[in-house]
């Protein structure tokens, strides 16, 4: 069949065919049109007729369009979410809307426009260094940038804690893929430093040599890179007088912006006496 045949065969067709229902055809120009719109839904434009869309079904279609790119994008958005919480799934709902106000309201919000500026600019890839006691809120912080991110931006981001890389990092035989896959990331959210690579006066341990090399590697990559950690804002200030831990406190200094130091009492034992007071009035 030759494209003057197939051209033919569409002429033919649409000057043959009856109006549907809810269609009429025009008598002065012999176009079918839509009876809501009133548009044509046939055009001769091109030199042979053949069918159009009316407003009707160009806005149908557009609607169509714009659900399957949402769920498409849902879909995404659901998959980078999977595989960054893939230790701690419950994060996955973390939202700054969520957090308890009142209790550092102002490291949240600043943790909030930390994601919009990066939204605003690829190019801002400074990470963050969220520091303070046990329970005042900075790994769920760290989960809110996390989401926010794959939201907003659609990045690919990783959350980790020192004790799950540590026990990865520490089987030689899958340390080069562990690696390859951990830092195949924009975002890489590292966890509780200094649980085990510190003792409880900051000097170096066993593992302090695999941090470092996770920093390292960070560094060389541009990688942004987010952590947490029960460590004192001043301990990222000082000489340590260990190689080791002193060139990771050196490398994170020029990747990321000055600690966020997260105060106030513990939310756990908070929510735990709120808990209780709860069941007691049952």
């Amino acid at each position: 069949m030759t494209e003057s045949d197939f051209l033919n065969g569409i002429f033919l067709h649409e000057k043959t065919r009856l109006p549907k229902e809810n269609e009429y055809r025009d008598k002065k120009t012999g176009l079918i049109h839509c009876c809501v719109c009133g548009m044509p839904k046939q055009s001769s434009e091109g030199g042979f007729l053949h069918s159009s869309m009316c407003r009707c079904e160009r806005e149908a279609e557009e609607k169509r369009a714009a659900e399957e790119a949402k769920k498409e994008r849902e879909k995404r958005i659901n998959a980078l979410k999977h595989s960054c919480f893939l230790e701690k799934p419950a994060y996955r709902d973390a939202v700054f809307e969520s957090c308890r106000p009142g209790q550092n309201d102002e490291k949240l919000d600043f943790c909030r426009r930390y994601c919009e500026n990066r939204a605003r600019s690829r190019s801002f890839n400074s990470g963050l260094i969220l520091c303070g006691d046990v329970g005042r809120g900075k790994t769920h912080a760290a989960a809110c940038i996390a989401n926010k991110l794959i939201e907003d931006c659609e990045l690919h981001v990783k959350f980790i804690s020192e004790h799950s890389f540590l026990d990865n990092y520490y089987d030689s035989s899958g340390r080069r893929e562990f690696m390859r896959e951990l830092l195949h990331c924009d975002v890489l959210i590292y966890d509780d430093l200094g649980v085990k690579t510190l003792d409880k006066s900051g000097r170096p341990t066993g593992y302090t040599a695999f941090a470092e090399d996770l920093t390292d590697r960070c560094y060389d990559t541009g990688k942004t890179l987010i952590i947490t950690t029960n460590l004192p804002k001043e301990f990222f200030r000082r000489a340590h007088g260990s190689r080791d831990v002193d060139r990771i406190v050196s490398r994170l200094r020029e990747m990321t912006l000055q600690p966020i130091v997260f105060t106030g009492d513990d939310m756990r034992e908070i929510i735990g006496r709120e808990t209780i007071e709860a069941l007691s009035k049952r």
